[in-house]
Formats: C-alpha cells, sequence, structure tokens
C-alpha cells in the first residue's frame, strides 16, 4: 500500500519518527505557535527549560490557519512584547516569521545589545550587527544589508553577536532594548547558546520549511528542500 507521509517524518523500522529541535542537545528555547499550548497569551517552550513566554503588553492575536494551514501569533500593535521566563544565553535563532510593519524591535531580544534588533524595512541596527544571516537557506549576509521578501514568510537564521555572551534574563518576543513597535507574524522560534554545524542547520532549515509551506524558497541546491 501506498504510504503517505508529512515530509519531515522518516521512515525507521517500522515505525514513523519525526524530527524535532527537541532531539537537538543543546536548544535552549522552543517555540511553536502550533502546538496545542500556544494561546494569543503563553507561548509555551517545548525545549523543556521552562521559558514560558507571556503576554506583557500591546496586541497580541491568535491566527487560525495562518500558515499551510496552522496558526501564527501576531503582534499586531505597537509596544506589544511577551515576557521569556528564566535565564538563557540566545546566540544562534532559527526563526519562521513575516514582518508587517511598525518600527524598530525583534522576534527574540533582551535589554543587551546581541544584533538582533530589526526595522520594519529589513535592515539590522547598524549599531549592533548580527555577525551573519541567512534568509531560507539562501547566501550568508553580514554588515550593512537588507532581507529581501521580509513582508512574506521565511526561515530566518540569526547568528548574534558576541558583545555580552552572560546567561540572563529580561529575554522577550517582541522587544530589544525597549524598542517595541515592530510588527509580525510568528510561526516557531528555535534558539541556541552556541552555533550550529552546517549539517545541523540545513537540517533545522529544511524541517522548517516542510512544516510551514516553504520549500520554495529554498535554494534549488539545498539538501533538504525535496525530501
Amino acid at each position: 500500500p501506498k504510504i503517505t507521509m508529512k515530509p519531515w517524518i522518516s521512515l525507521v523500522g517500522a515505525q514513523a519518527v519525526p524530527f524535532t529541535p527537541s532531539v537537538l542537545s543543546s536548544v535552549n528555547l522552543w517555540y511553536d505557535a502550533d502546538d496545542s499550548s500556544t494561546t494569543a497569551t503563553n507561548f509555551s517552550d517545548q525545549s523543556g527549560n521552562g521559558h514560558t513566554a507571556t503576554q506583557a503588553s500591546g496586541t497580541i492575536t491568535l491566527e487560525a490557519n495562518s500558515l499551510n494551514g496552522m496558526p501564527t501569533v501576531k503582534f499586531n500593535a505597537n509596544n506589544s512584547y511577551s515576557n521569556v521566563s528564566g535565564n538563557l544565553f540566545s546566540k544562534q535563532q532559527y526563526i519562521v516569521f513575516k514582518i508587517n510593519g511598525g518600527s524598530w524591535g525583534t522576534v527574540l531580544g533582551s535589554n543587551k545589545r546581541s544584533g538582533y534588533m530589526i526595522h520594519p524595512n529589513g535592515t539590522f541596527w547598524n549599531g549592533q550587527y548580527p555577525e551573519a544571516v541567512r534568509v531560507s537557506g539562501g547566501a550568508e549576509l553580514s554588515g550593512n544589508f537588507k532581507m529581501n521578501d521580509k513582508s512574506n514568510y521565511n526561515v530566518v537564521r540569526i547568528t548574534g553577536n558576541s558583545r555580552d555572551t552572560s546567561v540572563r534574563g529580561s529575554w522577550k518576543i517582541g522587544r530589544q532594548e525597549g524598542w517595541d513597535d515592530l510588527r509580525t507574524n510568528i510561526a516557531e522560534i528555535v534558539s541556541f547558546p552556541d552555533v550550529q554545524s552546517t549539517a545541523v542547520e540545513d537540517k533545522l532549515t529544511g524541517y522548517l520549511a516542510h512544516k510551514w509551506g516553504l520549500t520554495g524558497k529554498l535554494p534549488s541546491g539545498h539538501p533538504y528542500k525535496s525530501a
């Protein structure tokens, strides 16, 4: 008989075994808008580290059937952000999101300068650039650049700078150093305290692209574009 499976599922023996970020040992935060525990006011941390994000200010909504038949969380007014519980350091982030306008803000940021602050035109704050950015598995970007296709969903990997590597609190979704005006729809966030290998990055980007229906954004040579 023909077996129809979601593309991020592989067969091991007779069992379907999903790849998820939780199998990566260093993942320290994982938010998934499609998880049944996610609400407009609460992002449960799927990494098991207890970094729940709770609405603190502004208007945040859960939009059903927003991307590939799944919901996303929309930060849809100025001063909209959620507080992240506990202490962590986020060196590298993999995010599925789009920008809807507003002004300076972030997806996952803190009160320390780390290179995650984004303008709605797709540029990063030139006072604190990230080390590098990749958009849907494309070319490595650094310095003064603009993210193209910023108003549509993409899998974006951001490697923050290392000017403050302390494990700390005050992380937030939607806010960086007091700036909280970036309007976004967020589908998934995966954070690590370190830089992932190329093999892990490709696998994680492929997982996110297949899950959220974004494989068309991956370059033709990406190892997980078709499987």
